[in-house]
């Protein structure tokens, strides 16, 4: 990684570390990872290797990406499959408590 992507992650690091010794909740603990940003302006480079540290280590934003990884590949009726494949799947979305 970057120069960039090692700054940011020890920024992260020092963060957590403190939350857990203030007894931070996971929200809490995000406003203070957040609130330590070293690099000025949120874009470009420099802020997308803070994203990808700030992902890789902050425990509450790992657990979301993995949930959204997890989900993101969903069957759904594709053109053609015609109205009843449509139907089946509103069906079973309505069944399994999804809308």
């Amino acid at each position: 990684m970057t120069s960039w992507y090692a700054h940011a992650r020890g920024v992260i690091i020092l963060a957590l570390a403190e939350a857990k010794e203030r007894g931070l909740d996971d929200a809490a603990t995000l406003r203070l990872v957040d609130s330590r940003y070293p690099f000025g302006v949120r874009e470009n480079h420099p802020y997308k290797m803070w994203l990808t540290a700030r992902r890789e280590w902050v425990p509450s934003v790992r657990r979301a990406a993995h949930a959204k990884a997890r989900y993101a590949f969903v069957d759904t009726p594709q053109p053609g499959d015609g109205f009843a494949a449509l139907a089946e799947a509103l069906e079973a979305g309505l069944e399994a408590g999804d809308v």
